[in-house]
């Protein structure tokens, strides 16, 4: 009780006493605390909302131990949840009780390793997505991936997290800060070498998540461009006429016992004797066994152009789900690394920092969203039952 009296001194001492005086004095400003409240509401209605949502559908998927990429959505879903779930309420709650956080170091310790494990295990569950992506589109019977394969990847994936999570936070030298510009628990620049840390955790995002991510879909984009030119080039080599209208040019002509001339019914029976007529049967039913057997076959090429072309559609949204999936990647967290590393020593506004910090947060809700808008069957999945409830009302 006497440490969280103190505590709670604490932090009226930083009220009175903080140097961020231009937090305090930002949210005086009914309407422009009425903005950080509202966004950072839609933000985490929207990422809770969507996560579940693809948590759910991919549980309600008939065959999930055969979609081993699920598996892998899975695994970022868990990660977004940890900051939809994990972090974002921490923060909404401290736009009405400022410096909260400082009443708790332990809440405070928490808030800080359930935002880094959220963040370095979105970047390493995007990168498992590209790469699994890119092994089954480049080289499907080369390299044969299975269920235990894509566990032992997530499992590598979480300790690597761990690896740096753990350390900033829970090590002998490391402590935790709390910023009113975040609304937000961090790793503490000024104790340790967590600015050392920053820095590699730095590198390690740009020079080794992010370039996965862009060479896995560049080798996608590259490999469906370079069937659709061979299926260009072959439809243009290979053109043939229309299977109906070979068979209409053959049922075109004169049927036997049908006398197209003079539009009347005939016997069919030659004056000159049974052998003319049977032979026009025979040439008749060799003309249109041979057209058959011509459209046959181009029926079989055009079925396995048609397939090899949906094929290529479905390659095409996984590059393109994968470009955006690397575009709101770095767009939402590269201003958050780029103002709270120490070593550029940039020192930003409050609506900065706040604009960084729910930047980063939108990144947890927009990874369901484009999963979800190129996955047919998982929407289908998720809107299933919502329709049910309507029907039922």
């Amino acid at each position: 009780m006497e440490a969280d009296v103190s505590m709670c001194i604490a932090r009226k001492h930083w009220l009175v006493n903080m140097t961020e005086r231009e937090g305090i004095d930002y949210h005086r400003h009914s309407v422009l605390f009425f903005v950080e409240v509202l966004s950072l509401l839609i933000i985490m209605v929207v990422a809770n909302v969507a996560n579940i949502s693809v948590l759910i559908g991919i549980l309600r998927l008939r065959t999930p131990k055969t979609k081993l990429g699920d598996i892998l959505v899975l695994n970022l879903t868990i990660a977004d949840l940890m900051a939809s779930i994990g972090s974002m309420p921490f923060s909404f709650l401290d736009l009405f009780l400022k410096g909260y956080l400082i009443c708790y170091p332990s809440l405070c310790t928490i808030h800080a390793s359930l935002a880094l494990f959220s963040g370095f295990g979105n970047f390493f569950a995007v990168s498992l997505i590209s790469l699994y992506r890119c092994l089954r589109i480049l080289a499907p019977t080369k390299i044969m991936i299975r269920r235990k394969h894509v566990i032992t990847m997530i499992a590598c994936a979480w300790l690597f997290t761990g690896v740096f999570s753990i350390p900033p936070v829970f090590g002998s030298k490391s402590g935790t800060l709390y910023s009113l510009g975040t609304h937000h628990c961090s790793p503490s620049a000024s104790v340790g070498s967590t600015c050392l840390y920053q820095g590699l955790a730095f590198l390690f995002t740009y020079c080794v998540t992010i370039p996965t991510m862009v060479i896995s879909y560049g080798l996608i984009s590259m490999e469906v461009k370079k069937s659709t030119k061979h299926l260009i080039r072959h439809r243009r080599g290979k053109y043939t006429v229309p299977c109906d209208e070979k068979l209409q040019e053959v049922e075109g002509a004169s049927l036997p016992g049908k006398d197209t001339t003079h539009n009347e019914t005939s016997l069919g029976v030659s004056t000159s004797g049974d052998n003319l007529g049977t032979g026009y049967e025979d040439s008749y039913g060799e003309n249109v066994s041979q057209k058959y057997d011509l459209c046959t076959v181009q029926m079989g090429k055009s079925g396995k152009r048609r397939k090899t072309s949906k094929k290529m559609n479905v390659q095409n949204k996984v590059a393109l789900a994968g470009a955006l999936l690397i575009l709101t990647t770095v767009i939402c967290w590269t201003p958050y690394i780029m103002v709270h590393w120490c070593a550029l020593q940039i020192t930003p506004s409050h609506s900065l920092e706040v604009f960084t910090m729910w930047l980063a947060y939108t990144n947890a809700a927009l990874d369901p969203i484009i999963y979800t808008a190129f996955n047919k069957e998982l929407r289908s999945a998720i809107i299933r039952p919502v329709r049910l409830l309507k029907c039922n009302h």
